[in-house]
């Protein structure tokens, strides 16, 4: 599980949340600070941002139950917390574990600015320069976690920040989702070789064990060339030279190297050797990514229809199967003619979806379909917008990782 830190900048320092989710005995979701039973005093507006069909459970698909939100400091004015928190309900949805220590963090999360009904960011001045600065000292003290700086819409330039953060422009919560899902699965462990040692015990007493290893004797040469000893027969001496001569004319000097002298080191293969160089052996092929669990169908008008009919019944839509290029839905042209989308989950294991994402709120009422929903697009949604389908077994947990598809003019 990934550990989340999420930052909420303010004018006074940055804030960090400790605690989000559901509280039994809360009639709505509240905001508080540490130490304080008192909701802060932007906290209704939080309970509207999480209330059922709210700008929250429309992107997740579903009324989240009430929820605490505990931040380690107060503040008292402002809409820019807006973001960040709801990007935090998102991301948690998603499997993400938070955390407020920096030092334990893996991806460190710093979002600000106001949403809207669909969490879209709302462009404005949030005083982003002036709260990096404040956030030096906390983006210091993440020093094993990725930084995702996500800049509301309208702020110019890059304002600096960590300089190894992921600078990120969204438009909408959903984005910054994205954006930190992204480069969460970026994060690389550390090099091999760090640390005492350089390699380990294990690779260090291989190290010993190949440098203090023994060298193998020389085989002992055959009786017939022992040089003969003191005291032995004349005719002993004369077969003893003569064979050492014809084995020093034909082997070479093999004589020479039975008698101790050094092994001739072999000469490596010009051409294998080339080719080790210049890399010419083709790599393994790359395994092949794994099938989305989810399948997504186009509701398109047929020729001479409307979007209305098909949606009313009078003539039925043509369903067009989304095609899966390396492991990922295509996206799909959001043109007159596509009235909707059906997702379902293809895995026999599946029983259920959640949709999360932009598709709620440009859709009419999910309707139930064989296996999954059908969600029919309103007329004003010609815009771009991406959704997030998740495959849940009976017991609602997660089968696979979720699939993104993009609808785009």
């Amino acid at each position: 599980m990934r550990r989340l830190l999420v930052v909420v900048p303010t004018t006074g320092g940055p804030a960090v949340l400790r605690r989000l989710g559901p509280r039994a005995g809360l009639p709505v979701s509240a905001a508080f600070a540490d130490g304080d039973y008192r909701p802060l005093a932007w906290s209704a507006d939080y309970a509207r941002l999480a209330a059922p069909g709210g700008p929250i459970a429309r992107a997740l698909g579903e009324a989240p139950a009430p929820h605490e939100l505990r931040l380690d400091r107060s503040f008292d004015a402002g809409r820019s917390w807006e973001a960040p928190v709801a990007a935090a309900h998102l991301l948690i949805a998603r499997g993400f574990e938070l955390t407020d220590d920096p030092a334990a963090a893996d991806v460190l999360l710093w979002a600000t600015g106001a949403v809207d009904l669909d969490l879209a960011l709302i462009s404005g001045d949030y005083a982003v320069a002036e709260k990096i600065e404040l956030s030096a000292a906390l983006f210091e003290a993440a020093k094993g976690a990725v930084v995702v700086v996500a800049l509301p819409p309208g702020t110019a330039g890059e304002p600096g920040a960590r300089p190894s953060a992921r600078i990120v422009r969204p438009t909408s919560a959903q984005d910054i989702v994205a954006a930190v899902g992204q480069h969460a699965a970026s994060r690389l462990p550390p090099p091999c070789g760090e640390g005492e040692g350089g390699g380990g015990p294990e690779q260090s007493a291989a190290v010993a064990h190949r440098v203090s290893a023994p060298a193998q004797p020389l085989p002992e040469p055959p009786p017939s060339l022992t040089p003969p000893r003191k005291g032995e027969g004349g005719g002993n001496v004369l077969r003893f030279f003569f064979a050492l001569a014809c084995l020093s004319v034909l082997g070479g000097g093999a004589a020479i190297w039975r008698f101790g002298g050094p092994e001739p080191v072999p000469t490596p293969d010009p051409v294998e050797t080339n080719q080790a160089v210049r890399g010419d052996e083709t790599p393994p092929p790359a395994p092949p990514k794994p099938s989305p669990k989810i399948a997504v169908d186009e509701l398109r008008a047929t020729a001479g229809k409307t979007c209305a009919q098909a949606l009313f019944g009078s003539a039925a839509p043509e369903r067009r199967p989304v095609a899966v290029t390396d492991g990922r839905l295509e996206p799909s042209r959001l043109d007159g003619a596509l009235c909707g989308v059906a997702v379902r989950a293809s895995d026999p294991a599946a029983a259920s979806v959640r949709v999360t994402g932009a598709l709620a709120g440009a859709s009419s009422a999910p309707r139930p379909d064989a296996g999954g929903q059908i969600y029919w697009l309103k007329d004003g949604a010609r815009q771009k917008l991406v959704y997030e389908v998740q495959a849940l077994s009976k017991d609602g947990g997660a089968i696979g990782d979720p699939v993104r598809h993009e609808l785009a003019p």
